[in-house]
């Protein structure tokens, strides 16, 4: 199923405080390639900073981004997202300790090719922000900003779980090599906090 499919009336009223959710298997969300050696994971307003975000060295190549959802039947958030190899979209991963974490304090992270993405916001900042604004005000769960689709400079976003904080970043391995990330949001177990 689709990301986007499955969060239409995401929000309906508060479920009450306390609740357990329940949580959707991988639903797609965008497809990325990757041109150059570095993806960026980025607090989304703050956009190439590196100093707000994590970068992570990958092959270039065709990635999926996948996102799982918490439903607590009247809300639902994103609860994880896994960017990974288009060609290991399906292994089951075992997730070890995280390797990073990465603080958003936007409520919304960003992906995308961080050296692409940094040339271009150089080369035409004001029409940059003026998209990525622009997109921002029209989404309320994810999106994406395209700054040139056909080069790649594109930013899916997603909302972080319940909004700001501290999340883990974990490695996904298979066969003994780097292949993608997954960030968690939202834990199994946690309540809903409001």
């Amino acid at each position: 199923m689709d990301l986007g499919k499955y969060l239409v009336g995401h929000w309906e009223e508060k479920p009450a405080e306390g609740t357990i959710g329940n949580e959707t298997t991988w639903l797609d969300f965008a497809n990325v390639d990757l041109k150059t050696d570095f993806l960026l994971l980025v607090d989304a307003s703050y956009v190439p900073s590196t100093s707000d975000g994590v970068l992570v060295e990958l092959t270039p190549g065709g990635y999926v981004i996948k996102a799982k959802v918490m439903d607590y039947e009247t809300d639902k958030r994103i609860s994880r997202l896994r960017v990974v190899q288009q060609e290991q979209s399906h292994v089951e991963f075992s997730l070890e300790d995280p390797v990073e974490t990465i603080r958003i304090e936007t409520a919304c992270l960003g992906i995308c090719d961080y050296e692409l993405f940094s040339q271009e916001m150089e080369r035409e900042p004001i029409a940059a922000e003026d998209k990525i604004s622009e997109m921002y005000e029209k989404a309320e769960t994810h999106g994406i900003v395209r700054l040139d689709e056909s080069q790649g400079i594109v930013m899916p976003f997603v909302s972080t779980g319940f909004g700001d904080g501290e999340y883990p970043i974990y490695e996904l391995i298979h066969n003994e090599t780097l292949c993608g990330v997954e960030l968690e949001f939202i834990s199994a177990s946690e309540p809903y906090p409001f």
